[in-house]
C-alpha cells in the first residue's frame, strides 16, 4: 500500500495518488494503482482519500464493474484487487485536483489467495479493512489491507453487491433469492444472515453517512432507501415500470450518494448515469449527468464533483468533469477485454 503525506498544514503538490483496488479472478493477485495529475499547483491539506472499484467478467475474460474515490476496482477472471491511500498532514480540510491528471498504472500487489470472480467491493477506510463479494466461490471476505488471506464471514449464492454501516453490520444483496441480507459484526461462515428485506434480482448497495441504506431494485426498474437501514423503504428512482424518459429507468445497478444526500443511479438499460436531489421520490425527474455510455455498472462522484463510470460495453473507465457534455477514458481500450464493472467510494 502506498501513501502520499504532505508535510505542511497547507502544501501545495504535482502530484496526487488515488487509491485504485482491482480485484481479477483466476489469478489471484492484487495489484494497487495510483493515479498523478499533470503538473500544477493542487493544494492538498488534511484530506485522506481512497477509492474502489470491483470487476466481474464471464469465464476467461477480465471486466471490472466498481469504481470508487480512493478507487477499489476488482476485475473477475483475474483475482486481482488494488489499493492506494493519500494522507495530509494536520491542517484545513481541501482537496483539487487537476482536470488533466493522467492515470499511473504501475501497480504493487497488496492481497491476493483463490477469488473467484469478486464483484461487490468495499473498504472500510478507518480500520483498514477490505469486504468483496467473492462471487465464484459463494462468499463474502473480511481481509485486512496488507495481510496474506482474508476470513470468511458469510456464505451463501449469488452475492452481488455488499456495504458496511457505521457500527460494523455487513449488508449483502443475492440477486438469485432475491434478497437483502444483514450480517452483524463478528460474523463468520456459519453464520445465518438476517433477512432485511425481499426485492427483485438487487445488484448494488450503499449506506450513506446517515446509516441509510441504498439498494437497486435492478428487475423493478426502481432504487430503494431504507432509513436507518430498517423497513419499509422508500422509493427514491423510479417508478417501477422499464422507460428511458428521466422518472424512469431500465436495468439500474449501480447507486451512489454524495454527501450533499444526492443520487447517482447508473441506469444500465439506457446506457446513462441519472442524478436525484435530497427526498426524491418515484415521480422525480432525474437529471442526466452522464450518456452516450456502452453498458455502464457503477458510478462515483468525487469532492471536485467529478463523475467516474465504469463502462463494461467500452471496455472502459469513464470520466466526466463537473458540467461537461462528454467523458474522456482513463482506464482501459475500446475492444480489449478489459471490461469494468463496479465503483464504490469511501
Amino acid at each position: 500500500m502506498t501513501t502520499v503525506t504532505s508535510t505542511a498544514v497547507t502544501t501545495s503538490i504535482r502530484k496526487l495518488h488515488f487509491a485504485l483496488h482491482m480485484n481479477m479472478s483466476k489469478q489471484g493477485t492484487t495489484v494497487v494503482t495510483t493515479v498523478a495529475s499533470a503538473a500544477g499547483t493542487t493544494s492538498l491539506t488534511k484530506q485522506d482519500t481512497t477509492v474502489v472499484t470491483t470487476v466481474a467478467s464471464a469465464a476467461g475474460t477480465k471486466s471490472p464493474r466498481k469504481l470508487c474515490f480512493a478507487l477499489h476496482m476488482t476485475m473477475s477472471k483475474q483475482d486481482t484487487t488494488v489499493v492506494t491511500t493519500v494522507a495530509s498532514a494536520a491542517g484545513t480540510t481541501s482537496l483539487h485536483v487537476c482536470s488533466n491528471g493522467t492515470w499511473n498504472t504501475t501497480a504493487t500487489t497488496v492481497a491476493s489467495s483463490g477469488l473467484n470472480t469478486p464483484i461487490g467491493f468495499y473498504l472500510d477506510k478507518i480500520h483498514q479493512i477490505m469486504y468483496i463479494t467473492d462471487y465464484g466461490n459463494n462468499r463474502v471476505l473480511q481481509w485486512t489491507v496488507g495481510q496474506p488471506s482474508g476470513t470468511v464471514i458469510a456464505a451463501f449464492h449469488s452475492i452481488t453487491g455488499v456495504a458496511v454501516d457505521s457500527t460494523g453490520n455487513v449488508y449483502t444483496s443475492d440477486s438469485n433469492l432475491n434478497t437483502i441480507l444483514k450480517f452483524p459484526p463478528g460474523s463468520d461462515e456459519t453464520t445465518v444472515g438476517m433477512v432485511v428485506d425481499t426485492v427483485s434480482g438487487p445488484q448494488n448497495l450503499f449506506v450513506d453517512t446517515n446509516d441509510d441504506l441504498y439498494v437497486s431494485d435492478t428487475y423493478n426498474s426502481r432504487v430503494l432507501k431504507y432509513p436507518q437501514r430498517k423497513t419499509p423503504y422508500q422509493i427514491v428512482a423510479g417508478n417501477g415500470t422499464v422507460g428511458s424518459d428521466l422518472n424512469t429507468l431500465n436495468f439500474p445497478i449501480g447507486v451512489y450518494v454524495d454527501p450533499s444526500g444526492n443520487l447517482y443511479v447508473t441506469d444500465y438499460g439506457n446506457n446513462r448515469v441519472l442524478r436525484f436531489p435530497p427526498g426524491s421520490s418515484n415521480t422525480t425527474n432525474g437529471t442526466v449527468v452522464a450518456s452516450g455510455l456502452n453498458g455502464p455498472r457503477d458510478t462515483i462522484v468525487d469532492q471536485c464533483g467529478t463523475i467516474y463510470v465504469t463502462d463494461s460495453g467500452s471496455k472502459t473507465v469513464q470520466r466526466w468533469l463537473a458540467g461537461a457534455s462528454s467523458g474522456d477514458t482513463i482506464l482501459g481500450t475500446i475492444g480489449t477485454s478489459f471490461s469494468p464493472e463496479g465503483i464504490v467510494g469511501s
